[in-house]
């Protein structure tokens, strides 16, 4: 469901999915650590797109997605 989703998402548990939860779970799937120092440039590349799609979906500028804008991220993203 959209509520397990978001609670997914939500990785400081602050109940909003914000840019910085985003970027976390990118470095988290795609580097398999927490918090590295650097980034390989292909990682640089995905940040960068993971960076733009919620800009996009943060249509009222908020920091933060609703949960109906959140599927609307993943669709992109699996595009991109």
């Amino acid at each position: 469901t959209m509520k397990e989703l978001g609670k997914t998402m939500d990785q400081n548990r602050d109940g909003r999915v914000t840019e910085e939860d985003i970027l976390s779970l990118c470095r988290r799937y795609l580097t398999l650590e927490k918090r590295p120092i650097t980034y390989t440039p292909s990682v640089e590349e995905r940040l960068a797109v993971a960076r733009r799609l919620f800009k996009q979906f943060d249509v009222e500028k908020k920091g933060y997605l609703t949960e109906k804008q959140v599927p609307n991220l993943l669709n992109e993203t699996y595009k991109a």
